[in-house]
């Protein structure tokens, strides 16, 4: 009996343990009990810029991907489908000539559309239940996060302002800015696409393998004619830089009777 008893206590002991090892593991996560301020509050504020980062990858990828192979435009109205895109076309058929009407934006256009669809992604992609108050803290979010980008030389950067403060008693921790540094050549391959387009628009041609040799081989341009599904004559351009695996597409519309 003197043996069942002390087994007894002792269940009893490691019970208390467990329960008191839980409620320090709770107290410390969700109270900071015996955690610095500062770094209570970084933790808290850890996933809410993982969750955003995330979002800034995901919407970079997609949007990118799409804008680039649909001639920098992600919502065309006059386009030819190849490969299962809407290649946009960037300079109009004339009747009855081999020339076309150029009908490229601007850069700074093209970009801004770009930017404009990055933001509302990463709008719509944020989890507002991270950022909800927890226990022994406050969130405050001072509005939805804000995308720029901006061109840097021949690169690009997303830059997200995202203004998240977690906070408890006097102390503060606030998420900084949200960067991205892109390796693509976008402003080069608008040069390139520029120069086509322009050959297409005077002469009525472009010559692919001199333009090639005088840029001594920095550019690559693929040349895809007469897509089943656009119309005879339409010319398919897909341009990227050597050693990138980014490419930029556009067409040449032909003869649509």
């Amino acid at each position: 009996m003197q043996k069942r008893g002390q087994v007894a206590v002792f269940v009893v002991i490691g019970i208390v343990i467990v329960i008191l090892a839980v409620l320090l593991f709770v107290g410390r996560k969700e109270y900071g009990i015996g955690v610095p301020n500062l770094r209570f509050l970084s933790d808290k504020l850890q996933p809410i810029e993982d969750n955003a980062r995330n979002c800034v990858d995901l919407s970079v990828i997609k949007t990118f991907d799409t804008f680039a192979k649909q001639g920098g435009d992600l919502n065309p109205s006059r386009y030819v489908f190849h490969q299962s895109r809407k290649v946009k076309y960037l300079c109009y058929n004339i009747q009855d000539s081999d020339k076309c009407i150029n009908m490229m934006p601007p850069l700074n256009l093209m970009l801004e559309n770009l930017q404009s669809e990055l933001n509302n992604d990463i709008k719509n992609c944020v989890s507002k239940d991270l950022t909800q108050n927890g226990f022994g803290y406050e969130v405050k979010v001072n509005g939805e996060p804000e995308t720029k980008l901006n061109v840097v030389g021949n690169d690009l950067r997303v830059v997200v302002n995202y203004d998240v403060e977690v906070i408890k008693g006097e102390n503060l921790q606030k998420l900084s800015k949200i960067e991205k540094s892109l390796d693509i050549p976008l402003v080069e391959l608008y040069n390139t696409a520029l120069d086509v387009v322009n050959s297409h628009a005077s002469t009525g041609f472009f010559e692919q393998l001199f333009y090639m040799l005088d840029k001594k081989g920095k550019y690559v341009i693929n040349v895809d004619k007469s897509p089943s599904l656009g119309n005879v004559g339409d010319i398919i351009y897909r341009i990227n830089k050597k050693d990138s695996d980014f490419e930029f597409w556009f067409a040449v519309e032909g003869d649509n009777e």
